[in-house]
């Protein structure tokens, strides 16, 4: 079966956005910095997983900031994710909720989200299941090691 769809990856920022950008679409297509607000604009890229045509949008990091340029970014972020067929939101395993964590919870409330835990190739989870609680679709991986692609190709394509 062929279809395609609109995606955003939205996450705060340093979550690894860019990072599963980059190994969806299998290139360096977003800049990775362990500098938060690295992704200020949108970044697009045409992929297929799982033989599903997607348009993927790797989005600035949702977060309350005094910075006008990001500050932007942030506003087309969120309104990306409200246009999208479906949200990978994406939170660090390695950290505690904040925040904006939960305002992202918030903003994929009555949206096809996946819910994604990045960074499982570090040690500690701190997140205690609240992922899990609040998507229907959760998927655990380290996006800079390819671990747990499998599952979230698995999990895209149930959804679309």
């Amino acid at each position: 079966m062929y279809k395609s769809g609109f995606v955003a990856i939205c996450g705060r920022p340093n979550v690894g956005k860019s990072t599963l950008m980059n190994l969806l679409s299998g290139t360096e297509k977003s800049i990775v910095t362990e500098i938060a607000g690295t992704t200020r604009d949108i970044v697009e890229d045409t992929v297929n997983v799982g033989g599903i045509t997607l348009r993927l949008a790797d989005t600035a990091g949702v977060r309350e900031t005094e910075d006008v340029v990001e500050s932007i970014g942030v506003d087309r972020a969120v309104k990306r994710l409200q246009n999208a067929e479906l949200v990978l939101a994406v939170f660090d395993g390695s950290r505690e909720l904040n925040d904006a964590d939960r305002r992202l919870i918030e903003l994929c409330k009555d949206k096809k989200a996946i819910g994604i835990v990045n960074k499982t190739d570090l040690e500690e989870n701190c997140l205690n299941g609240e992922i899990e609680e609040n998507f229907s679709q959760t998927v655990f991986i380290s996006a800079k090691t390819g671990k747990g692609k499998e599952e979230l190709t698995k999990a895209v394509e149930e959804l679309l």
